[in-house]
C-alpha cells in the first residue's frame, strides 16, 4: 500500500501482481500455469476491488473484498483502464460501481452489512455480497472459493488435465463446424476471449487452450498434437461437428504450425482452415518470463519452414498494419493467404473484424 501511495505515477497495480504470479509459480516449478485468487482486508478490500476493475479480462480466478468500502487512501491517481470509475476525494479516491468486472468479485461482510454496501454490490451486476457471523469468515470464504479452485467434472469421452475453456451461445445459429483457439503468452484473456466469442455467436463453439497454461512446463511439437488430436475427436463428436476451424494467436500461432504437422491424418482431413493471427519468425514450446517481459530470448522453432510442409491446407495469415516483425510476409506467395487489418500486434482489438476473414468463404 505504502509503494502506491508513494508513486510519481499513475497506479496500476496488476502487472505487478500478475507477475508476481507467474515468477512464483516458475520457482515453484508447477506444471501449469494457475491464475490466482486475489484477496483484500480493510483498505486491502478497495484495493483489491479497483485492481480487478482496472484489470485485463479473465487474469484472475476470483477478487475477494472482505470488510469492503469504496475508499482508498492516497493521493496518487489511478490509471485509465478497464472499468475502473474513480474520483478524487479528501486524502483519497473514492470508487463506482463497474457493471463489466471481468474476473468474479466476491464480498465477504457480517451478517448485517451496511445498506450502502448492499447496493454498491447490486449495481456492479456480477459481484456477490456473501455474510458471515462473526469468527466464521474463513469458512464462508472457503466455502465460496470452492468452485473456483475445483476441477469441473471430467467427462470420460473429452480430453482431461487440460487447460481448456470452452466457449458456446445457445442462441446461435446451428452450423456443422467447430473451433480450436490457441491463446497468446498472456493467457485466456483479451482478444482471445473476444474472438471466440464472436465465432461462438456464429455459431462455431470454441475449445479454447490457455497457452500460458498448457506451455507453463516443456512440451514437444509430437506431445502437443497427440492432444490436439484428443481435443478434436472428442469435441467434433461431443458437439456433432465434423469441420474444425484452427486459430492461433501469437504464441499460439507460432506453434500451431508444428503441432497441426503432427496430427493424424483423420483429424487433419477435419481440418478445413489453419488461421494464424499475430504470426512470428520462430516459435517456442515453452513460456518464457524473459518473452513476457519483452526481453531477448532464443526460439528454436522457425514458423516458415513448418508453415510450407502443410502445403495443400488451406491457411490464412493476419498482421496489422503496425507490426514490424510479422511472419506473414515471409511465408511464400500462394501458400497461405495473407490479410492486413488496422492496429499493431492486438489488432485493435477488433475481433469481429478478424473473424469475418476468418470466416470468409469457409462452408461451416
Amino acid at each position: 500500500m505504502r509503494a502506491l501511495q508513494v508513486s510519481r505515477r499513475c497506479i496500476n497495480p496488476n502487472y505487478g501482481i500478475i507477475a508476481l504470479a507467474r515468477d512464483l509459480q516458475h520457482r515453484l516449478a508447477l506444471p501449469m500455469y494457475d491464475k490466482p485468487v486475489l484477496i483484500g482486508r480493510g483498505e486491502g478490500a478497495a484495493l483489491a476491488y479497483a485492481t480487478l476493475a482496472a484489470g485485463p479480462n479473465g487474469a484472475y480466478k476470483a477478487v475477494v473484498s472482505r470488510d469492503f468500502t469504496p475508499l482508498l487512501d492516497g493521493g496518487r491517481p489511478w490509471c485509465r483502464s478497464g472499468s475502473l470509475k474513480a474520483a478524487p476525494v479528501h486524502h483519497g479516491l473514492a470508487f463506482a460501481p463497474s457493471r463489466k468486472l471481468p474476473s468474479p468479485w466476491i464480498v465477504l461482510s457480517d451478517v448485517r452489512p451496511r445498506p450502502a454496501l448492499q447496493r454498491f454490490v447490486a449495481r456492479t451486476g456480477s459481484g456477490r455480497l456473501v455474510t458471515a457471523a462473526k469468527g466464521q469468515g474463513e469458512v464462508a470464504l472457503l466455502s465460496q472459493l470452492r468452485p473456483f479452485l475445483a476441477a469441473p467434472p471430467a467427462d470420460a469421452a473429452l480430453p482431461s488435465g487440460l487447460p481448456l475453456n470452452i466457449v458456446t451461445d445457445a442462441a446461435a445459429p446451428r452450423t456443422g463446424m467447430m473451433a480450436v483457439l490457441y491463446s497468446g503468452d498472456g493467457g485466456w484473456v483479451g482478444l482471445d476471449k473476444d474472438v471466440a466469442g464472436q465465432l461462438a455467436h456464429a455459431g462455431i463453439p470454441v475449445v479454447g487452450m490457455d497457452s500460458l497454461s498448457y506451455f507453463w512446463s516443456q512440451r514437444t511439437p509430437q506431445g502437443a498434437a497427440r492432444d490436439l488430436s484428443a481435443i478434436i475427436r472428442g469435441y467434433s463428436r461431443h458437439w456433432h461437428r465434423p469441420r474444425v476451424l484452427l486459430v492461433g494467436y501469437s504464441f499460439g500461432a507460432d506453434v500451431l504450425p508444428y503441432i497441426v504437422g503432427g496430427l493424424p491424418a483423420p483429424q487433419r482431413t477435419q481440418v478445413q482452415r489453419l488461421s494464424l493471427l499475430g504470426l512470428s519468425p520462430g516459435a517456442d514450446f515453452q513460456f518464457h518470463m524473459s518473452s513476457w517481459l519483452d526481453m531477448d530470448s532464443t526460439r528454436q522453432y522457425p514458423t516458415v519452414p513448418a508453415i510450407k510442409r502443410l502445403r495443400g491446407l488451406p491457411m490464412l495469415c493476419v498482421r496489422g498494419t503496425l507490426e514490424n516483425d510479422s511472419a506473414c510476409p515471409s511465408i511464400p506467395q500462394g501458400l497461405a493467404q495473407m490479410v492486413v487489418v488496422p492496429g499493431g500486434h492486438h489488432f485493435d482489438r477488433n475481433a469481429p473484424l478478424l473473424v469475418t476473414h476468418m470466416l470468409k468463404g469457409l462452408t461451416i
